[in-house]
């Protein structure tokens, strides 16, 4: 994002130039001939419109790529935020709820079941989910902690 609005200021700077450009080129080619609008116009389009083009479609692209990375980024979020979710309910289901059948969960079976969630969870998303999360979380480990205690609460 602090890319684009880079560009973006780079762009007003190229605008501001060209718009003082076309007024410096209108003053003296009015004092020179006052020959009517055709001349106006000719300098609108060669000083401002030609010159602009590239600079606008050049901005324009870099805002469609800024865009498209988003939603690809919150994509593999979205797969990752699912994976974990997948994962605690599969825990739950084939570990967790038989062991307290049994009476038998305690602190060494709920950190087992932690980390089978975790294994789990990181096995479905897959690498670029996960690289996703690191570029925009920071750190996967505590993203995938959090998220784990989370579906585990919600699912009480």
């Amino acid at each position: 994002m602090y890319k684009a609005i880079k560009r973006f200021s780079i762009f007003f700077v190229i605008i501001a130039i060209m718009i003082i450009t076309t007024m410096v080129a209108f003053a003296t080619t009015e004092e020179a001939s006052n020959t009517g609008q055709t001349d106006i116009i000719s300098i609108i389009i060669n000083t401002l419109l030609i010159p602009l083009l590239p600079t606008v479609s050049a901005f324009i692209i870099a805002m469609i790529k800024a865009k498209m990375n988003e939603v690809k980024q919150n994509k593999y979020l979205s797969v990752a935020e699912d994976a974990v979710c997948t994962a605690v309910a599969a825990v739950t289901q084939t570990y967790v709820d038989g062991l307290k059948k049994a009476q038998s969960f305690d602190k060494d079976a709920m950190l087992s079941a932690f980390n089978l969630a975790k294994s789990k969870a990181l096995a479905i998303m897959g690498s670029k989910a996960q690289d996703i999360v690191k570029y925009v979380y920071g750190d996967l480990n505590t993203w995938l902690d959090n998220k784990i205690e989370y579906y585990v609460k919600i699912s009480k």
